[in-house]
Formats: C-alpha cells, structure tokens, sequence
C-alpha cells in the first residue's frame, strides 16, 4: 500500500522543483479520462480546457505556496481536480509503457493477462504473474482468478481501472495466495513422485 502511495503521488510532488517533464501530457490524459467517465473533476477543470499548460503552471505555483507564475490561481476544488488529473494520466502512461508478460504456449487468457499486469505495473504493485507461476495454475483456477478481476473492473475496456486502487491490491494479494498454493502443490507431488521412484 505504501509504494502505491508513494507512486500516486510523484506528479503531484514532481513540481515542487520545477513542472515535470509531460506533466502536461499527464494532465491531459487524466482530464479526457475524467470526461470520458462524466466525473465531477471534469466539470471543475472544463472552464480551463484550451489552457492547459497555465494548469500546470498553476499547480507548481500552488504546491510551492505561491500563486506568483500562475496566470490565474486554481481554486481549492480546481487544484485538487488537476492533481487528481495528472496521477489517472501517469496512471495511464505506465500501463502504457509496461514491459510485456511472458505468457506460457498454452494458456487461452493472455490477453487479459497482459492487460492486467500492465495494471498491476500502472499502480506500482509488484505482478505476481510469471511463467513459473502461470504454469502452475490448473486452467480452472486461472479462469476463476481472471473472473474476480473483472469483477473487480480491473480488466475493463476504458480508463475506469484508474479509480481501482484498493481493488487491484486485494486483487494481486488474492492472486500470490492462490498461486502460492498451486506452487506448493506442485512441490508437494513433484516430492511424491521421487519418493516412489526412490523406493521403486
């Protein structure tokens, strides 16, 4: 939870200095998510549409204390919005640029798959899905752990994943217990089976 923290809040911190390298580009990702969606931080941010970089000049005035380089200060509503606007946006960048999962032949579901760990790797929570892992998984449990996930909305089409934090950290510690198991069973019959050979 911690690092997820820390993570959802590296926009938001990242002017303190100076405005971030695409934080703009940020803030434009997570406000097209806010509309699409029709959530309230769109209607706060919409007066600003077509000013964008005076946002972002805004947020660094605000979050140094200082209203002096903004064109125009944001309201406390307004700031909060485009805070918000900026982590959906990184959000959506890292799910963008996260390294691809090396899915085992075989398994059907690779798609939702990669889609969540690209997720999981948005949020900064580390993937428990590997080919080892994977490949201990009966089929049956794999479908079963994927149907919880699009339960949870984590495998949507569409940037409301964002807004699923919480819901992806249960997620990913039900799928380490789960895959811990079958890792242990594996183990278990893998001993069996030399044991018997052993005496054979």
């Amino acid at each position: 939870m911690l690092r997820f923290r820390r993570s959802s809040l590296d926009w938001r911190r990242s002017f303190l200095d100076r405005p971030a390298p695409g934080a703009r580009d940020m803030y434009e990702r997570g406000y097209a998510a806010f509309e699409r969606l029709g959530r309230p931080e769109a209607g706060a941010l919409r007066k600003w549409s077509g000013r964008e970089d005076d946002v972002v000049r805004a947020v660094y005035a605000m979050a140094r204390g200082s209203n002096s380089d903004a064109t125009r200060p944001l309201t406390g509503e307004e700031y909060q919005a485009a805070v918000r606007a900026g982590q959906i946006g990184r959000l959506l960048a890292r799910e963008e640029g996260a390294p691809d999962l090396q899915v085992p032949a075989g398994i059907a579901d690779s798609a939702d798959l990669q889609r969540l760990h690209r997720r999981l790797h948005a949020f900064d929570i580390r993937s428990p899905l590997g080919a080892g892992a994977l490949g201990s998984l009966a089929p049956a449990e794999l479908r079963r752990s994927l149907a919880s996930c699009r339960q949870a909305g984590l495998l949507d089409d569409g940037p409301a994943w964002t807004l699923k934090a919480a819901a992806a950290r249960s997620v990913a510690q039900d799928l380490v217990r789960t895959m811990d198991r079958a890792l242990e069973a594996d183990r278990l019959l893998t001993d069996a089976l030399l044991k018997r050979r052993h005496l054979s």
